[in-house]
């Protein structure tokens, strides 16, 4: 597999990064997932800006590391390289800081990024529906770290995730430290009841997704009720059905939570992916 390592096209083997590094002492980092539909992508732009963001918090620096067209580039030649031009892919963009500058802010001038970015074919285009499971491991509180950013420092949901598998589930339903339903381990979470949408709000410290703010503009669309805030577990198993979202998987629904069965047909489920399609059909670029 070929990798794009500082914007120079290696071998997977060969991509190196320094040992001594705050992205490797300290998770110093950020990253990106997104898709790749055959070379164009649903808001690439919006991406790159949150990237950007990223980077400004964790190094300071003035102005934005990023290009949206040379990244754009570099991910084409990327695609190409590994064949996959003509492929739906897993785009994953992965930006640390490669300086040592242990607790102290780096140069903002120049900070030193080390920026890696893979691409993985997705084989499966429609994803089953999934199951979840309650977990202890909550997510962090946003006064302890910026949630609208993806950064690289995500031991927690890697360790719902873990808990999750443990229980059998495909992925984990976390909670904040209050008690109140937020996501999952790699998803914005959604769910309806008595014909209501409900998502948990940002004050729920979950990471805001792009997908999800394009499903609740369709939901809108639709004329469909959407209310966000913050909602207990009961809630949730009161809803008929329910489903997650992300850049990758998209839409998927979810079958069982706690081994309660939910369906994962109805109407609303068509209305809502046919919207989607036209909307991908209109957005990618």
């Amino acid at each position: 597999m070929k990798v794009s390592l500082n914007r120079s096209i290696v071998d997977n083997k060969e991509a190196t990064i320094p040992a001594e590094s705050d992205g490797l002492f300290y998770g110093a980092g950020c990253f990106e997932t997104f898709t790749s539909y055959k070379g164009k992508f649903l808001h690439l732009d919006r991406h790159v800006q949150r990237l950007n963001d990223a980077v400004t918090y964790l190094a300071g620096m003035a102005g934005d590391a990023f290009v949206e067209e040379l990244l754009r580039s570099e991910i084409t030649d990327l695609l190409e390289a590994n064949r996959l031009s003509d492929a739906r892919s897993k785009i994953r963009i992965q930006v640390s800081l490669s300086g040592r500058t242990g607790y102290s802010q780096p140069d903002s001038t120049s900070p030193v990024l080390f920026t890696l970015i893979t691409a993985q074919e997705i084989v499966d285009s429609s994803p089953e529906p999934l199951s979840l499971a309650s977990v202890e491991t909550t997510v962090v509180p946003a006064s302890c770290r910026p949630t609208h950013f993806k950064l690289s420092n995500m031991v927690h949901y890697r360790q719902a995730a873990i808990e999750a598998k443990g229980k059998g589930a495909d992925d984990a339903l976390m909670f904040t430290v209050a008690g109140n339903v937020a996501e999952t381990s790699i998803a914005n979470i959604f769910w309806e009841k008595k014909g209501t949408v409900f998502t948990p709000s940002a004050a729920c410290d979950i990471l805001p997704g792009i997908t999800r703010s394009v499903l609740m503009q369709l939901c809108k669309k639709m004329d469909a009720e959407i209310r966000e805030g913050t909602y207990s577990a009961s809630e949730i198993g009161r809803a008929s059905q329910v489903w997650i979202c992300n850049s990758v998987k998209e839409l998927a629904w979810v079958s069982s939570i706690n081994n309660r069965p939910y369906p994962t047909e109805s109407a609303l489920r068509d209305e809502i992916m046919h919207h989607f399609d036209i909307y991908k059909r209109e957005n990618l670029k």
